[in-house]
């Protein structure tokens, strides 16, 4: 995708409003919707989205050298396709990450007709397909409005405070990771809930539940940034046993890579 495309995408996530790609609305999973559907399968559903050629080889054993060669030769849909076809609890599953994502009051559904498979949206009639063609634009939309991804490399400090401010982040990753081996602590999506309602302005325990993901991380960002402190400062010492929370690192926050 483009940078202006990936713009879009996260103004109007921002906003709280869908992405179309084709004849499919992507609507941002607000964070109460994510707790009605468990923080573990939520999560789960996103992560078997992003299947590619080297979890494949990751996982499997007994791989001759031209099986590895056609597995890196797939793409994302082609190897998604082959967990489809060959796994029947991932059938289920994956038809379940598809209905949760990009379905509204419908049903994610799969077709093969001799020529092509793909899945489906609600009636066939309505044509909105899910298909080699479209799949990882899809897949991208879904990660940037779950905040799920974050490209390093591209990220420049709009000015030499926030830039400061990162580099001071980056040098206490050591200290929190010690920290957290030590206490044994994994901060859950409710333990960050909590801190933002908390110290978050305007957002409390009631309204916090309509952000979608991506506002939520943006928020809890900011929230570092503009008050000039981190939130692993902020819990040192305090109620969490002296364990500390890593934004980037976290289990809820962490990159899920997309190579092609």
């Amino acid at each position: 995708m483009e940078d202006v495309v990936i713009k879009d995408i996260q103004g109007k996530t921002l906003a709280n409003l869908p992405y179309k790609i084709d004849s499919i609305p992507i609507f941002p999973l607000s964070l109460k919707e994510i707790m009605q559907v468990g923080e573990k399968k939520y999560y789960y559903y996103l992560k078997i989205l992003t299947i590619t050629a080297k979890d494949l080889l990751n996982i499997s054993d007994e791989l001759d050298e031209k099986e590895m060669e056609t597995i890196q030769k797939l793409n994302n849909f082609d190897t998604l396709m082959i967990n489809f076809c060959t796994n029947s609890v991932f059938q289920e599953n994956i038809l379940k990450a598809f209905s949760l994502f990009l379905c509204k009051d419908e049903e994610a559904h799969f077709i093969s007709d001799g020529k092509e498979m793909y899945f489906y949206i609600g009636e066939k009639e309505n044509n909105k397909i899910i298909n080699r063609k479209n799949f990882d634009d899809i897949v991208k939309v879904i990660k940037i409005q779950n905040s799920v991804e974050y490209d390093e490399e591209k990220h420049n400090p709009a000015n030499k405070n926030v830039e400061k401010f990162i580099k001071r982040l980056n040098k206490s990753k050591k200290k929190t990771e010690e920290i957290k081996a030590k206490n044994g602590n994994n901060f859950e999506l409710l333990d960050l809930v909590s801190i933002l309602a908390s110290k978050g302005n305007g957002l409390n325990i009631i309204n916090i539940w309509d952000l979608n993901m991506y506002m939520f991380k943006d928020q809890l960002t900011r929230l570092q940034l503009n008050e000039n402190y981190s939130i692993q400062k902020y819990l040192l010492g305090n109620s969490f046993a002296g364990a500390s929370i890593d934004l980037k690192n976290n289990t809820y926050f962490c990159k899920i890579k997309n190579k092609k």
